[in-house]
């Protein structure tokens, strides 16, 4: 079972281009284009990190991820933002939520996500799953 969570880290990594060998999200291994905020992180010329794998920019982006829609990041997205907010907060313009939205529905097979739903929806099954 995937979780809500890598469902969103897939949706958005999807708009990145992430399997696209052109694309800096895949040249830097960096699914969500994750900015390097600490000295001690590699990044490119424009500051997005660059991981040493695939896994390890995944995971970073699931932990990020976790971290934002849980109201706990300093970006200042709260649990009742939007998926929407959300989309926008990563750069892309608002109409791409649809896609982000239709993805999620697919890879999680449930029909109630839509563009407003709160992003404390992507987290409430993180417990769940360690059972």
């Amino acid at each position: 079972m995937i979780s809500r969570i890598s469902a969103l880290v897939d949706a958005l990594a999807r708009l990145n281009g992430c399997h696209d060998p052109a694309s800096r999200a895949y040249k830097n291994r960096n699914p969500l284009l994750l900015k390097a905020f600490s000295e001690k992180h590699i990044r490119d010329a424009d500051g997005y990190r660059i991981f040493s794998s695939w896994a390890a920019g995944y995971n970073n982006s699931e932990n990020d991820l976790q971290i934002k829609c849980n109201g706990k990041s300093h970006s200042k997205l709260q649990t009742t933002d939007t998926l929407k907010d959300l989309v926008k907060f990563f750069g892309s313009d608002g109409s791409a939520t649809r896609g982000v939205k239709n993805f999620i529905r697919h890879a999680l097979n449930r029909d109630d996500v839509y563009e407003n739903t709160p992003l404390s929806f992507f987290v409430e099954d993180i417990e769940k799953l360690g059972e």
